[in-house]
């Protein structure tokens, strides 16, 4: 298995996500911008999760940072897609309006990452 560190994971993800496929009104990226600071807020409230991250990755503290900071610069896509990241790989536990706010923006993205085996929840540049 090979690890990339941080910065060539973040290089990586940036070349691969365009915000051309990221809905273009105000008012979606209003949107936007509350579905994924309320999921933060929530994972950021479960600091005990922070026990289930392995010595080789970015701690917890650090990744809700980072997250954070995304929302905050308008990189919706790759907050979303690192909170999702999240989800598959430690125990969160969701609220039912948050697990809402989950899927509304998978709804607007219209992908769930850009990872070859997500390649089948991807709708973006296809006929609806």
């Amino acid at each position: 298995m090979v690890y990339l560190k941080m910065n060539q994971f973040t290089e990586y993800i940036e070349m691969k996500f365009s915000k051309a496929t990221e809905p273009k009104s105000s008012k979606q990226q209003e949107q936007l911008k509350v579905r994924l600071l309320a999921i933060l807020n929530e994972l950021e409230k479960q600091t005990h999760v922070s026990a289930t991250y392995p010595p080789h990755v970015l701690p917890f503290a650090n990744e809700m940072k980072q997250i954070r900071e995304y929302i905050e610069v308008g990189e919706y896509g790759l907050a979303y897609e690192s909170e999702v990241a999240t989800f598959e790989t430690h125990p969160f536990v969701l609220s039912g309006k948050v697990a809402v706010a989950l899927l509304e923006l998978a709804l607007l993205f219209g992908f769930k990452t850009e990872r070859k085996e997500d390649a089948s929840f991807d709708r973006r540049g296809k006929q609806q």
